[in-house]
């Protein structure tokens, strides 16, 4: 009996001990997932302020560029400013990848829910890929686009990201030989449908060992394809991401030397006539602009360099502009002459005081006047942080002289400034 007792003992001693380093192995990895939040956090929030300082700058070049092609130049200088501005997106491009992967791990990609029509996409894609394959003995072409739906709901900013990527891709790795992209519907259910892209190329292909990998973060086929056609391995990796959000995939066939087959598919919401009558916008930007835009805009920005950018843009488009250093002058001048500015464009990050703050103080003292915040910051959830704080809409930096005339179009009119 004793001997059961001790038995009986020992097997509980080793529950116990067991138990212990349970409760301890619990612990630490409860610990390591603190310490890997935090450092998710952190890493997001360091990209969030790298991409604000590399945007800020990059927006005077990219707008003094755009400016300075709208001047008389020789062929010579026309071709090194297109080559200026032509770099300049490119390195945006990098970092907007960087920070769209950082989004994608930190779970918070949203897709917005905005009617468009997917033929236009395609188009708008061939549009922006066609100068890519100038001077190659390449065609772009697209196939059964027609059988699209006339319009749908879901993101059309994604949807084109997405696109550009695959057939960008497409352009980068073919020589001579066509790309073409295919479209149609393969599901309808409950409303919703699945469209389904392919793009198909006569380019270089992939091994099978390489279509195993080109999908994962920071990895193209192989070291030498970095050095000879750049690209971060972040756009498939994204563009996958994406479409999983949409309910869908992007996946590739492909044989070394006979060109590669890229698929995207993703739900969208059917769209009724009245639904595209009442909320219809357009899938990309318009080169549209008023020929003159008789307002006067408060313009609050404390770097000298985009301070100009914007005052300049605004002043060729019959714009009266005045400036405020920080948000605190931003402030007094509203006060002060409120009922004079049809628009105030206000910058987020200024000393004495920020843009929100601002903002708010404007707002607290029962002005209506329209405020437009202009920022750098696309990994924090600014949008919402400035609508919350009274804003009324966001224009993201870099920004092109059409985009900034659009957005002063869309809301001096609503403060009683005339457009002609």
């Amino acid at each position: 009996m004793a001997a059961n007792d001790r038995s009986l003992e020992e097997e509980l001693h080793n529950l116990q001990e067991l138990n212990r380093q349970l409760e301890e192995q619990i612990e630490r990895a409860h610990q390591m997932a603190l310490k890997a939040e935090f450092a998710s956090v952190a890493k997001s929030q360091f990209l969030a302020n790298m991409s604000h300082e590399i945007r800020t700058p990059l927006n005077g070049i990219i707008g003094f560029t755009e400016l300075l092609q709208g001047t008389q130049l020789t062929e010579e200088q026309r071709e090194y400013v297109t080559t200026i501005r032509d770099s300049s997106v490119a390195l945006l491009r990098i970092i907007e990848d960087i920070l769209d992967f950082s989004k994608v791990e930190a779970g918070r990609l949203d897709l917005e829910a905005t009617t468009f029509s997917p033929r236009d996409i395609v188009l708008r894609v061939c549009d922006i890929i066609r100068p890519k394959i100038l001077g190659k003995p390449v065609t772009l072409k697209t196939h059964g686009i027609e059988t699209l739906p006339d319009d749908v709901i879901g993101d059309p900013h994604r949807t084109r990201q997405v696109l550009t990527n695959l057939v960008g891709n497409a352009a980068k790795f073919t020589e001579q030989g066509s790309i073409i992209i295919e479209g149609g519907v393969d599901e309808k259910r409950e409303g919703r449908v699945l469209l389904h892209f392919r793009i198909k190329d006569t380019g270089i292909g992939m091994t099978k060992k390489a279509l195993k990998e080109i999908f994962e973060p920071f990895r193209q086929a192989d070291s030498s394809t970095t050095r000879r056609y750049g690209g971060t391995g972040l756009g498939l990796a994204i563009s996958r991401k994406i479409a999983r959000l949409m309910g869908g995939d992007v996946w590739a066939e492909s044989e070394l030397g006979k060109g590669s087959i890229f698929h995207f598919t993703g739900w969208f919401q059917e769209a009724g006539r009245q639904h595209v009558a009442e909320h219809a916008v357009s899938a990309y930007p318009t080169s549209e602009t008023p020929a003159e835009i008789k307002a006067t805009i408060l313009l609050a920005d404390d770097n000298p360099v985009n301070q100009r950018l914007a005052s300049t843009m605004l002043a060729k488009a019959g714009c009266r502009v005045e400036c405020a250093h920080n948000g605190k002058e931003a402030v007094e001048k509203v006060l002060q002459n409120g009922s004079c500015y049809d628009l105030v464009l206000m910058d987020l990050h200024m000393p004495v005081m920020d843009g929100i703050s601002a903002c708010e103080q404007i707002r607290t003292c029962g002005c209506s006047v329209p405020i437009i915040a202009m920022t750098a910051d696309v990994l924090a959830d600014d949008r919402q942080a400035c609508l919350q704080a009274g804003m009324n809409d966001c224009l993201i930096k870099p920004y092109t002289k059409d985009a900034l005339l659009a957005m002063v179009k869309k809301w001096v009119g609503k403060k009683g400034g005339t457009v002609t």
